[in-house]
């Protein structure tokens, strides 16, 4: 399965309620795993996020992403891959923890 809109809109979901805020941004853009990761504090105020506390907190996030070892040329789910979303399913504390940031 591909990183794709669905998916992040389950990551947005998990952020907490300031971030289902944007939900419909992200709906309306269709925000895949690949774009998600090439977010950054100007592309996050073009798509209408104006709370630089919440650009800075997306960038955190999506770079918490990364450093668990999703990037943008990460296409589909790799076992091997040590990401968000295989993190999430294999090990629920150290992802509640990393999660929370």
């Amino acid at each position: 399965a591909e990183y794709d809109h669905a998916i992040v809109m389950e990551w947005l979901e998990e952020q907490g309620d300031w971030a289902r805020a944007y939900k419909e941004i992200f709906e309306e853009q269709r925000i895949d795993g690949k774009r998600l990761v090439s977010l950054d504090q100007n592309a996050l105020e073009e798509l209408g996020i104006s709370s630089s506390i919440h650009r800075s907190f997306f960038v955190n996030q999506i770079n918490l992403l990364k450093s668990n070892g999703f990037s943008s040329s990460h296409t589909k789910k790799d076992p091997n891959v040590n990401d968000y979303w295989s993190l999430r399913s294999t090990d629920r504390i150290k992802f509640t923890v990393l999660s929370i940031g």
